[in-house]
């Protein structure tokens, strides 16, 4: 999951023409905890945003479409979520929160 967000990142990072950069970061509450991956590419357009989850959805050449429908999938099967926003200053956040698991004490 973070392998294919990451990867995207880079990618995204590549078109705006500059040096590729990303930021990784990682929170938690006391319920979840959310992994993040931030890219400065020009984001992603509205007229895609409905489709970038579904399987065999690309927009890259080579592409297979699998790369977040497969994250999605694995995610969603250990109870989380994934989505992502588009920052004001250009780029975008792409996101997955999972729980956290119980531990005995």
């Amino acid at each position: 999951m973070l392998c294919a967000l990451t990867q995207n990142a880079v990618e995204a990072s590549g078109q705006a023409k500059i040096l590729p950069t990303i930021r990784i970061d990682v929170s938690s509450d006391r319920y979840t905890v959310e992994t993040g991956v931030t890219d400065l590419g020009p984001g992603v357009p509205a007229e895609l945003q409905d489709q970038l989850f579904r399987p065999f959805f690309t927009t890259k050449p080579n592409g297979t479409g699998l790369g977040l429908a497969s994250s999605r999938a694995i995610i969603e099967s250990h109870d989380g979520t994934i989505g992502f926003v588009n920052l004001p200053a250009g780029g975008s956040r792409f996101w997955f929160r999972l729980p956290l698991a119980e531990t005995s004490g």
